[in-house]
């Protein structure tokens, strides 16, 4: 008895994540420098071909996702947020679920994660701190992080790093 209700609540779950598979939209980053596609790590040159850097890692936040049709807000992702990883290939795109088939024209979002989110501290999935995008209970995370390498930075890094770390969630 109890291993047939076990195959059932399995089949159940099955059935119900297969229903939700079907309304599954799949959203996915790509970013470009000066017209190219970036795969990272990407040496990227400028214009005049003079000064290079090397971009080895981009990471963001999306939240508050919203799909619209005509005007109107049609979906509303629950995710308090999603990393997005540009050198990993898995990671730079997010699925959205709905229980039914959804209509949409627009997408909205935002990018970080917003005062709210973070004020309630630390949370799992994408945004463990385990992922390296979070400074401390009272910066919050960090919403989008730049790294990579510049002949510029001779004197703030040990060889030509850079560091751009952008978030933080208070008004001053």
């Amino acid at each position: 008895m109890n291993y047939i209700i076990r195959i059932f609540i399995v089949l159940l779950l099955l059935q119900h994540s297969s229903l939700l598979a079907k309304n599954k939209i799949e959203v996915n980053f790509a970013a470009t420098y000066n017209g190219a596609s970036l795969v990272l790590p990407k040496e990227a040159k400028t214009p005049n071909e003079i000064n290079s850097l090397e971009i080895t890692k981009v990471r963001f936040y999306i939240s508050q996702v919203q799909l619209f049709k005509e005007g109107k807000c049609v979906f509303k992702d629950p995710s308090p947020g999603h990393l997005i990883d540009l050198s990993d290939s898995g990671k730079s795109k997010i699925s959205l679920i709905s229980k039914k088939k959804i209509d949409y024209d627009a997408i909205q979002f935002m990018i970080g994660i917003d005062s709210a989110t973070t004020y309630k501290g630390i949370e799992k999935g994408d945004l463990d701190p385990s992922n390296e995008m979070y400074w401390s209970w009272q910066s919050g995370y960090i919403n989008f992080k730049l790294e990579g390498y510049s002949p510029f930075c001779i004197k703030e890094r040990p060889k030509n790093e850079f560091h751009y770390h952008i978030g933080g969630y208070h008004f001053y």
